[in-house]
């Protein structure tokens, strides 16, 4: 898993590499272990259109697996290493090769005024 760290250069990039919006949702249930939550819905943006996947029911499609993978795609979202973590909770070898986290990039530009 590699984050973009220089943010300037990641703008230049970003109109080079395909974006994919990324976010994923769970429900908490609680039970004796404690909390326990796994990812129930992923939903993916490109420029022109959102997909939802609800991976509870319908598992990991390999093809989602090696579009998080595929290093060419910048993959983004707020808080993005949260969502990650809990996506590996459950799937253990999913790796999200390329990501960007959206608070972190809006603050370095100055468009966000306190970290999200």
């Amino acid at each position: 898993m590699r984050v973009l760290k220089k943010e300037p250069a990641a703008i230049k990039e970003a109109g080079k590499t395909p974006v994919l919006g990324l976010d994923m949702e769970w429900t908490v249930c609680r039970g004796r272990r404690g909390q326990q939550a796994n990812v129930e819905v992923f939903q993916l943006s490109t420029k022109t259109r959102t997909l939802f996947i609800h991976v509870a029911c319908a598992g990991m499609p390999h093809k989602l697996e090696t579009l998080l993978s595929n290093a060419m795609v910048l993959n983004v979202c707020c808080r993005i290493r949260a969502d990650v973590k809990r996506l590996k909770q459950k799937w253990r070898d999913v790796e999200v090769a390329e990501m960007k986290d959206l608070g972190v990039f809006g603050k370095v530009l100055g468009l966000v005024a306190r970290w999200l």
